[in-house]
């Protein structure tokens, strides 16, 4: 997944001050985990390869890395292998 606006602390994230940058715009980082905020909204935690923090973002803060119409099927394994 790739940021697309960059990410402050609004105060919830431990050991760095408010409005400290947690993630930069365009930065690229994978899915860790999958919550929900009010049981109404899902937020993802996402581990940032550039900065190291895994951050909670919501759909619209988060862009595909690879679009879907690039992804590749990995073939499937052949019946009755070795």
């Amino acid at each position: 997944m790739r940021a697309s606006r960059t990410i402050r602390n609004d105060g919830t994230y431990a050991g760095k001050e408010i409005g400290e940058i947690l993630v930069k715009k365009g930065e690229v980082g994978y899915v860790a985990s999958i919550g929900t905020f009010l049981q109404q909204f899902y937020i993802y935690g996402v581990q940032f390869l550039e900065s190291g923090n895994c951050v909670g973002m919501k759909r619209k803060e988060l862009e595909p890395e690879v679009e879907r119409d690039e992804l590749v099927d990995l073939p499937l394994p052949e019946e009755g292998g070795p």
